[in-house]
């Protein structure tokens, strides 16, 4: 096999009068003195979708219902009105199980941990980002209660009180954090 490859220039053996695709719809105008393409197309290979005008709203919106319309049919009402969102670890049960037991009794799922319409949220342990963005909501109306809220409440067969299953300590929490962090001071939970 030879070291040295000759190349030659490539020539254009397509015939003289043929014109391109892209420039079949081009046309001359006065207005602009030169080419101006009249065809309009959309690429299927730009990567992006187009947006129609609709906004985050009306696609939550649009998503709500439909998940609504996927929702189980309710064995109780134990949890009307009841707004759900699930953080971490739920327990000994599978998370997708625990969901279900909500919606079940009446409760729905919150995907996102929305403060306006959350009503519970349910984990075994809170980190301090998320307990202190709660503290200092505006209006600070979600509970923060344990798993076994939930477990118990289908067990008994009514809504149990959630201040028995709280997760957050109002000992811990009433106290000022320059005193939790003072020399020689000592704090009980």
């Amino acid at each position: 096999m030879d070291k040295f490859v000759i190349r030659t220039k490539r020539t254009n053996t397509a015939a003289k009068d043929v014109k391109p695709a892209t420039s079949s719809s081009a046309h001359k105008t006065p207005e602009f003195g030169g080419p101006f393409k009249i065809d309009h197309y959309q690429n299927p290979t730009a990567g992006h979708q187009v947006n129609n005008g609709g906004g985050v709203q009306r696609y939550m919106a649009a998503r709500q219902y439909k998940l609504s319309q996927q929702k189980p049919s309710s064995v109780s009402s134990i949890f009307d009105g009841v707004h759900v969102y699930v953080n971490g670890y739920v327990g000994s049960m599978d998370d997708l199980e625990f969901r279900k037991l909500i919606q079940s009794h009446g409760g729905t799922i919150a995907l996102t941990l929305a403060l306006r319409t959350v009503t519970h949220m349910v984990c075994t342990s809170l980190c301090a980002s998320k307990t202190q963005k709660l503290l200092s909501a505006r209006r600070a109306t979600v509970k923060v209660v344990h798993p076994d809220w939930i477990i118990q409440s289908v067990k008994s067969g009514k809504r149990l009180p959630e201040s028995s299953f709280g997760v957050i300590k109002t000992k811990m929490v009433c106290q000022d954090v320059q005193s939790i962090f003072a020399v020689g001071q000592t704090y009980s939970t």
